[in-house]
């Protein structure tokens, strides 16, 4: 889907000021003002934008967590690997 839209996007960056367009809706096509499937589709990208980054975001705290919770089983082994020698 963000492929269609960046292709939409590059294709009215091209297109006239007076361009037709139109929209499928259903099995039919609706003529679209100009400036309206623009803004249809900045929107689009917009939205696919801030979930990509949203999920990105989440991916990198759910890796810090889990990088914490290696972090601290690693020091309570290393703890533990050192107590008997200090003893013995």
């Amino acid at each position: 889907m963000c492929v269609a839209s960046l292709t939409l996007e590059q294709e009215f960056a091209g297109l006239a000021d007076d361009a037709v367009i139109y929209k499928l809706v259903g099995p039919v096509l609706l003529k679209q003002d100009t400036s309206e499937a623009k803004s249809t589709v900045d929107g689009r990208l917009d939205y696919i934008e801030k979930e990509i980054s949203k999920r990105v975001e989440t991916n990198i705290k759910d890796v810090q967590v889990r990088s914490e919770g290696k972090k601290t089983e690693i020091m309570q082994m290393q703890s533990q690997m050192q107590r008997p020698a200090v003893q013995g």
